[in-house]
């Protein structure tokens, strides 16, 4: 029984260490990753308003923080495969919650979504692409290091949500805002547990 179990111990242990975490990834490989839509109240409101207008310089601004948020829900998840912070994950599936929710917008505005969140690791931009790989080969280092650029993560987000919803129509700017609100909640969560971390409390 017991070397059963000890060849059952080394089998998923083997799984666990074969994760490619540089490589690209479709979002149903990661089985414990649960997709939520958002409910409608949380945009039909927003959503129903009088559609404004969007310049160019508005959409590339759009643009970049959805591919952002992206990144962030990426490397959230494929950190969360190497380290056991429950944290990275219930964030990586909020962002994914958000992203959809924008989807919604992009929509009614008639827009190009720029990324397809299906995947994982994949990018159109080659900044966005540059910045990941990097993020990541540095998350990847240690855990600690991973924790405290979880906290900048979320910083950059939620400065990225403030910037471009300054510009955009009454009916986007209060998705944004109200997905901002979110964003700030999550950020004061891994803040705490990065406090955590540095005075060696357990952290989830």
């Amino acid at each position: 029984m017991i070397k059963i179990l000890t060849l059952l111990s080394f089998f998923f242990l083997s799984l666990y260490a074969s994760f490619d975490y540089y490589g690209k990834h479709n979002l149903d490989e990661f089985k414990d990753f649960k997709v939520y839509q958002p409910k409608s109240r949380y945009f039909k409101q927003n959503l129903s308003m009088p559609k404004g207008t969007l310049s160019q310089e508005t959409k590339q601004q759009l643009h970049k923080l959805y591919s952002y948020e992206k990144m962030v829900r990426d490397l959230l998840l494929v950190l969360s495969q190497k380290y056991d912070y429950n944290f990275m994950q219930y964030v990586a599936m909020l962002t994914h919650t958000h992203l959809l929710a924008l989807n919604q917008f992009y929509k009614k505005y008639n827009l190009k979504v720029p990324e397809d969140i299906s995947t994982v690791g994949i990018f159109n931009s080659q900044k966005t692409k540059d910045e990941y790989k990097k993020l990541l080969k540095d998350s990847l280092k240690e855990k600690k290091i991973a924790a405290k650029l979880s906290v900048g993560f979320m910083k950059n987000l939620v400065k990225k949500y403030e910037k471009t919803s300054k510009n955009l129509p009454k009916d986007f700017k209060r998705q944004l805002l109200k997905t901002n609100a979110f964003n700030k909640k999550i950020l004061r969560m891994f803040k705490k547990g990065l406090r955590n971390i540095e005075l060696g409390l357990p952290v989830e």
